[in-house]
């Protein structure tokens, strides 16, 4: 079904918006099942799944290299970065105080790198709606949003919502209460309705 198209348009095309504030939040519901249906990876992040943030690298001492065996006696040699220094007489090697340059490893690397990949499959399927997204609109609306939020889908989403249904949600897309959607569809059309009633077609009240 397409919101403000011709009656050629089919099905398997992108519902299409007319740019009217009543037809919005049907549009929408309908867009949002088109999404699930053709891009089904964009269908959580439309619906409020916020992007992934990446966790800060926890770090660690490195742990102490095992300790060398005993050398022939002779002078001390200095001790290198990262490794122990020499320690008191007769103390075992290896315990020494650190010297300069200790070596640290991030204790939590393997959840950086999934965070990570995450984030990039959250950033292409953003891109992804907003390609499908801007194909739906009337070309006054095509070029506020690429001009305002270009290669982003959540943002001319919640632009597009903000604009025509109120004030936004999480995201600033409709809400999933059907309840809600069925009320401000009555309060439109109940509006639009009233209008023509009190102006009448030929303008007298």
């Amino acid at each position: 079904m397409a919101f403000g198209a011709g009656p050629d348009d089919s099905g398997s095309k992108v519902p299409t918006f007319s740019g009217d504030r009543i037809a919005f939040v049907s549009w929408f519901i309908v867009f949002s099942a088109y999404v699930a249906w053709k891009l089904t990876d964009a269908a959580d992040i439309l619906a409020g799944q916020p992007k992934p943030t990446i966790p800060a690298p926890i770090l660690a001492p490195a742990a102490t290299p095992a300790p060398a065996a005993p050398a022939t006696p002779g002078p001390t040699a200095p001790a290198t970065p990262g490794t122990p220094g020499p320690g008191p007489p007769g103390a075992p090697p290896g315990t020494g105080t650190p010297g300069p340059g200790v070596v640290f490893h991030v204790t939590n690397a393997g959840d950086i790198k999934a965070a990570r990949e995450e984030v990039a499959k959250w950033d292409t399927n953003n891109k992804r709606l907003y390609g499908l997204l801007i194909q739906a609109l009337p070309d006054d609306l095509r070029t506020s949003i690429y001009n305002s939020h270009n290669n982003d889908g959540i943002g001319a989403a919640t632009y597009l919502h903000t604009l025509f249904a109120g004030a936004p949600t999480a995201h600033g897309l409709a809400a999933r209460d059907f309840d809600d959607i069925r009320a401000r569809l009555v309060y439109a059309v109940r509006e639009k309705v009233e209008t023509v009633e009190v102006v009448g077609p030929s303008g007298a009240r």
